[in-house]
């Protein structure tokens, strides 16, 4: 097994870094890396996707008019998330539309929030449904096969954030819980209320099997009346290999590692990643989120609206480093530059520059995407991503990456 706390031995090797440091802390191997990330080759995607899907293949004029998750099947094909039928629909490796699977529901075979998709050998798919809190499988051509949920009931001391099946019988849970609320002092206006994070494996029943340490996830923002969303709030990240799992708070450009065992045995980190929030960002995501509601109210509501979320006092020094960590077929990493939380607006910012590391953790590239591109999914040289248009109609297509 290459693990990135190994530096030798992968036949895969990244960029080499003579200022890369290993040292063992109470038996976790911490792998500090000191390049620049600007010294970094930068890969691209091609300029012509090599076939686009829009939903129209479905017959279906509503279909992929809000775009979830998006991954590669084994063979080839793709499973896009539908969110706004609640459905995913099944593609073959030649881009040809094959068929829905899930309607909208709370029954079997049914859904309303997909929040991740993980695919498997043998077509095999599974789906984590926030509002249902369960996890559904299925199989690329004979549909629905069973579920696991509600997993431990949704409480506010174990919420399931999200879920994915591991090693052939076991399941991943992000489990988030709140912290006791914070009390404002004299003079105070809001204050930061941070949630906790932990991983919980379980067996395929859904019964716990052993815990990763907490971790902290993302904070909303304190006041008198109640608590309100933040839009510089670190986001936590899983991501989900073979024999691996990569987890962590997003806040610093650090990785965590558990081994099959659910043993913490490494974490990787890059503080050269990490950058300090600039008051020109803070301003920017601030006038969209003014401009985004000045639309149905009066301006100077659309100002005190929004008067809370971006006071100096709750801003982080540094702007998270982490949005999403995925891994692709070939085991390497790839992390997302976090971008703020837009508010207003049904469409995120999309993370517009990746590192990619090598499956030892060391860097290999960076790549740098197009504007309103969301990368979803990596299988070899080739990339899948949801693209937006002008008019903020959404496509899913597949391009080479060129790799110079």
């Amino acid at each position: 097994m290459c693990l990135f706390l190994t530096i030798t031995g992968c036949e895969q090797r990244g960029v080499p870094d003579a200022e890369t440091v290993t040292v063992d802390s109470a038996g976790v191997q911490i792998t500090t890396i000191g390049r620049s990330p600007d010294q970094l080759p930068e890969w691209r995607i091609d300029r012509q996707p090599l076939r686009t899907f829009t939903g129209g293949e479905t017959g279906d004029s509503t279909a992929l008019s809000l775009i979830g998750p998006v991954r590669w099947l084994a063979d080839g094909g793709l499973v896009i998330a539908d969110h706004g039928a609640a459905r995913l629909l099944v593609y073959d490796s030649a881009g040809i539309y094959r068929r829905a699977l899930g309607r909208q529901g709370a029954g079997p075979g049914e859904l309303r929030n997909i929040t991740s998709i993980s695919t498997h050998a043998g077509d095999s798919i599974a789906t984590y449904d926030a509002s249902l809190r369960r996890l559904s499988f299925w199989h690329a051509s004979t549909g629905f096969v069973r579920q696991v949920g509600p997993i431990d009931g949704g409480t506010l001391e174990a919420w399931p954030a999200d879920a994915w099946p591991w090693q052939d019988s076991m399941l991943v849970v992000l489990q988030l819980a709140t912290s006791p609320k914070p009390a404002l002092t004299n003079g105070e206006t809001v204050r930061r209320w941070q949630m906790r994070a932990q991983l919980t494996l379980r067996d395929h029943e859904g019964r716990v099997l052993d815990t990763s340490p907490t971790f902290n996830g993302m904070y909303t923002g304190v006041y008198g009346d109640g608590d309100t969303r933040l839009p510089f709030s670190n986001q936590p990240f899983v991501a989900v290999a073979p024999d691996r799992i990569y987890f962590g708070s997003g806040e610093q450009f650090a990785l965590a590692q558990l081994t099959p065992t659910f043993t913490l045995a490494g974490e990787l980190r890059w503080p050269a990643q990490d950058e300090p929030l600039a008051v020109e960002e803070v301003n920017e995501v601030q006038d969209e989120a003014i401009a985004n509601a000045a639309r149905r109210v009066p301006l100077e509501r659309a100002r005190e609206a929004f008067s809370r979320n971006f006071r100096a006092e709750i801003l982080p020094a540094n702007r998270p480093s982490i949005g999403r960590v995925l891994v692709d077929s070939d085991q390497r990493i790839w992390v997302e530059r976090f971008e703020a939380q837009r508010l207003g607006s049904e469409f995120q910012a999309n993370g517009k520059l990746w590192t990619v590391l090598a499956p030892d953790g060391q860097p290999l590239a960076r790549l740098a995407l197009p504007r309103n591109t969301r990368l979803e999914a990596i299988r070899g040289s080739r990339v899948a991503v949801v693209q937006r248009d002008s008019l903020d109609v959404q496509s899913v297509a597949v391009y080479d990456l060129r790799q110079p």
